[in-house]
């Protein structure tokens, strides 16, 4: 058996969710972050925060575990914790304000 810090998932549904939240993670937000010199100890504005709450909302994942009537995807508590779990795990500044 191989070990992997990177989980695979059976769900097709959340390996999808999950490759596109790590494809994000990992290439534009790391960017960002990068381009606008944003580190831990970065005092966060709002001019800093409103292009990732947005880019969120637009890859589906801002509110994900809404009920689809308000916009969400009604994920399961499950696939939250696995999306969870990827962002806490990737290291980003932003991160924590992604979703």
């Amino acid at each position: 058996m191989t070990f992997s810090f990177r989980p695979t998932y059976e769900d097709p549904h959340l390996a999808g969710l999950v490759d596109r939240l790590r494809t994000y993670l990992d290439g534009e937000l790391a960017d960002y972050e990068r381009d606008r010199g944003i580190t831990r100890d970065t005092r966060l504005t709002r001019a800093d925060l409103e292009p990732v709450w947005q880019r969120s909302r637009e890859l589906g994942f801002y509110g994900i575990h809404l009920p689809k009537e308000y916009g969400g995807q009604a994920l399961s508590n499950v696939r939250l914790a696995a999306l969870k779990e990827e962002i806490g795990a990737c290291g980003r500044v932003l991160g924590r304000v992604f979703n």
